[in-house]
């Protein structure tokens, strides 16, 4: 039985071309999903051709921001708002995933979780050890220096309780910065590790 996946990801009009060829490499290899974008500052003729295509959920936002950090701030925290929808909204779907705009799908999403996703969370640390991990100097807009450890860029939740209030807690902790950038990843190594100790 193949498992239904929705895919999330933000994509603003810097990075609309990375989007087409992660949608193409998607769809060249999987069937059973579904991906929901937000896109940021799209414009019209772009909006034409999304709307377009299939298995694509489109969330169309137009935004001001004072500068280019506010922007890729304001994208890279929204892939936690997103996910949250996805458990918000019940979706039907066996698994959530949230993807950078600019990565490549090079197979099936259903074999990959099958065989090396079987926890409820599944996130990418730039550590081999997160919990005690050899901290970095730098301090985060959270005020911590658990600051880029985990790679926000792929995020894989199991459709459950326990993912669902995973993501609630990241977004409660994030709702603040939401226009800095890193913000989102230190929330996630903020919670990831009281998740882990209470596991």
């Amino acid at each position: 039985k193949l498992m239904k996946i929705l895919i999330t990801t933000t994509v603003s009009s810097n990075f609309i071309e990375d989007f087409y060829k992660l949608y193409q490499s998607i769809s060249q290899y999987n069937q059973n999903f579904q991906i929901l974008c937000e896109f940021v500052n799209i414009n019209e003729f772009d909006k034409t051709v999304l709307k377009k295509l299939k298995n694509l959920k489109c969330i169309f936002t137009s935004k001001e921001f004072h500068n280019y950090e506010q922007l890729k701030g304001y994208c890279t925290n929204r892939r936690i708002y997103l996910l949250n929808k996805a458990f918000v909204n019940k979706m039907k779907f066996d698994y959530f995933l949230y993807t950078d705009a600019n990565s490549i799908c090079v197979g099936q999403i259903d074999k990959y979780l099958k065989t090396k996703c079987k926890k409820d969370i599944t996130l990418f640390s730039a550590e081999k050890d997160l919990i005690n991990p050899d901290l970095p100097k730098t301090i985060g807009p959270l005020g911590t220096n658990y600051y880029g450890l985990i790679k926000g860029g792929f995020i894989i939740l199991k459709n459950n309780l326990s993912a669902k209030k995973f993501i609630e807690k990241v977004k409660h902790k994030l709702k603040n910065y939401d226009l800095l950038w890193f913000a989102d990843q230190e929330s996630l190594s903020l919670v990831y590790i009281n998740y882990k100790n209470q596991n």
